[in-house]
């Protein structure tokens, strides 16, 4: 049996903490880069409309559905998704029941852990996204959870 010495552990440990901080430092970016991604479609669908011009989504339902979740400083309703791809763009008329669609990809983005759900008012349910930093802490074993946002309450 080969036995490390201490040193070498704690190097390795070391670098372990590193890499993980540093991970944590560009997900963060990335997260802040999206939500401004997401916050000017919205933008640029909302001049497009005011100028008559189509404007064109090159993203399928699920990527949309995202780019909706991280624009929203809100916990919102599948309906309210639902408005919002129509406000970006999305065209979902091959879709025969639309608002099951995107019913559906919510659903499978919470067992995907993107996103979290909660029941609003009415007993409706409401989701929104969960941040990057959420998903890591949830799957270390060695870290404590990060403390999730609680949703607004709808409206």
């Amino acid at each position: 049996m080969m036995y490390k010495s201490t040193s070498v552990t704690e190097s390795y440990a070391r670098a372990l903490a590193a890499a993980r901080k540093e991970l944590d430092a560009l997900l963060r970016e990335r997260d802040e880069l999206e939500t401004r991604v997401a916050r000017v479609r919205r933008t640029i669908a909302a001049l497009s409309a005011l100028c008559d011009e189509p404007t064109p989504l090159d993203l399928g339902l699920t990527d949309a559905i995202r780019t909706v979740l991280r624009g929203s400083v809100e916990a919102v309703s599948p309906p309210e998704v639902k408005e919002r791809l129509d406000t970006l763009g999305l065209d979902l008329s091959q879709h025969s029941n639309p608002l099951a669609s995107v019913h559906t990809v919510l659903k499978r983005l919470v067992h995907a852990g993107e996103a979290d759900t909660t029941e609003g008012y009415g007993g409706k349910m409401v989701y929104w996204r969960k941040l990057p930093l959420e998903i890591i802490a949830a799957s270390r074993i060695d870290q404590p959870a990060i403390v999730r946002r609680k949703p607004r309450k709808a409206r």
